[in-house]
């Protein structure tokens, strides 16, 4: 059964829809099948197109966008191929219209990702299509971060010092570059990409003037890393479907190598006078014990004991008062010359703390430890001149100093207990009397070889 509808040859329509009834149930209702006016003719038509539907409305919405869209289906022979064709016209059309729900349009995407490899596709209006600028910058902000909130409850928040630094990679290279982007958009290739472009690029790195190099292979990996932990969260917190960053090869880092000075430069050094008594005297510390620069900073009265130094705490400008890097406290030994020194030192306090005074106070503030600044800048103006070179000296280098010239003369597990260097394996493995003789076998080695150097008075 055959019957024309929506056509009056006055009218000449592009198309003809009618409806076939189907041959089991002749009353039942049919679907509506369309045929085209060919384009090198006037009178002849197409074969039937079936739009799949018994919907007078819906057949007609199809035919028309077939006919705008160009895209008509081939002629086939098969039913299982004709039937496909329809579906995937289907699917297209219900994409033009808008039709999909969200839930819908969120599983075809997963499909083209798995299938396909097909990355990128971001929902609107869902979390994936957050603008980088708004959700990176939340995700490093400690107010607002649900992950730096997490960090916290589980006892493993970052320092401040930390969190600062990932502020500024964010807001100086992520959002110039992505700040627009939905974060579910975003491709492993394109931050591959990236990454191979900021090793090529010479960035302005100068403090008062311009000072174009490249940066540092470490540097550029925490650059990347910075935005990745983001996206990261977010694909293990399904607001994004799509996992950019498994597979990234990073750079192999290059750190920048310290100075080391030999054992008559430092003979040579604190021979000098100073002037600034105080940063030869935070110098000849950091060179006889290897304690890091917040450490030194940290001390207080209350750990100095007669020939050992208790390390309990370290100081930044962004944290304050902190647990050390390890989060283990440690005792390293000091001659008692040493020990006397840092005492005569403490003594000056003006603001009368005891125990719980630092030994290098601040002169402005009793509650904080003295300028770190100025002992570098007394280090490197006394290398000056003496006519060392000391471009790549800085009151780090003391702890390289250190584990240089003492590691030859030591087991390594008796350097590692009094440096810092531990890990939670270590701590288990040895018992609290070999960490008591690490720490007089590090005596022994310090006060024979570089005790000498350091020139205090007696």
């Amino acid at each position: 059964m055959k019957r024309t509808l929506s056509l009056h040859k006055t009218t000449k329509k592009p198309f003809i829809l009618f409806e076939r009834k189907p041959r089991s149930n002749s009353s039942g209702l049919g679907i509506y099948y369309v045929q085209f006016r060919c384009e090198n003719s006037k009178s002849n038509w197409t074969t039937a197109k079936s739009t799949g539907t018994s919907n007078y409305n819906e057949a007609m919405m199809t035919a028309w966008q077939w006919y705008s869209s160009g895209k008509i289906p081939d002629r086939v022979n098969a039913k299982k191929a004709n039937n496909r064709s329809f579906q995937l016209e289907t699917v297209l059309c219900a994409l033009r219209d808008g039709s999909f729900k969200t839930e819908e349009l969120r599983k075809i995407v997963e499909i083209l990702d798995s299938v396909y490899g097909i990355k990128g596709g971001v929902i609107p209006n869902t979390a994936a299509s957050m603008k980088v600028k708004t959700y990176m910058t939340d995700f490093w902000d400690f107010e607002k971060s649900a992950y730096l909130h997490e960090k916290k409850m589980s006892c493993k928040e970052f320092h401040k010092g930390h969190i600062i630094m990932m502020q500024m990679v964010i807001r100086k290279f992520w959002i110039p570059k992505f700040g627009e982007r939905e974060i579910g958009s975003i491709t492993k290739k394109e931050l591959q990409e990236w990454l191979w472009e900021l090793k090529d690029t010479k960035f302005d790195v100068g403090q008062k003037t311009v000072k174009m190099q490249h940066l540092s292979q470490s540097y550029i990996n925490r650059i990347l890393s910075a935005g990745i932990q983001a996206l990261k969260y977010a694909y293990e917190n399904k607001l994004i479907s799509n996992n950019c960053f498994t597979g990234i090869t990073y750079l192999k880092p290059n750190p920048k190598q310290k100075g080391i000075l030999s054992l008559e430069q430092a003979e040579q050094l604190f021979k000098r006078d100073w002037g600034h008594t105080t940063s030869k005297l935070a110098n000849q510390l950091a060179m006889l014990t290897g304690l890091r620069l917040g450490e030194i900073l940290a001390l207080k009265v209350k750990d100095l004991a007669d020939d050992k130094i208790f390390v309990r705490h370290s100081f930044s400008v962004y944290d304050g008062l902190k647990s050390t890097k390890n989060g283990k406290e440690r005792i390293v030994p000091a001659s008692t010359v040493l020990i006397d020194s840092l005492k005569k030192q403490a003594i000056t306090n003006p603001y009368g703390q005891g125990d719980e005074g630092y030994i290098f106070w601040s002169t402005t503030n009793p509650d904080k430890p003295f300028d770190k600044k100025i002992w570098g800048y007394e280090l490197r103006k006394q290398l000056k001149e003496m006519g060392i070179d000391y471009k790549d000296i800085s009151f780090h280098s003391w702890r390289h100093f250190f584990s240089t010239h003492i590691e030859p003369h030591l087991k390594q597990s008796d350097l590692q207990k009094v440096t810092g260097h531990l890990t939670n394996r270590m701590l288990k493995h040895y018992a609290d009397h070999q960490t008591e003789t690490a720490v007089s076998n590090v005596s022994k080695a310090v006060e024979e070889i570089l005790l000498p150097l350091a020139s205090l008075a007696s």
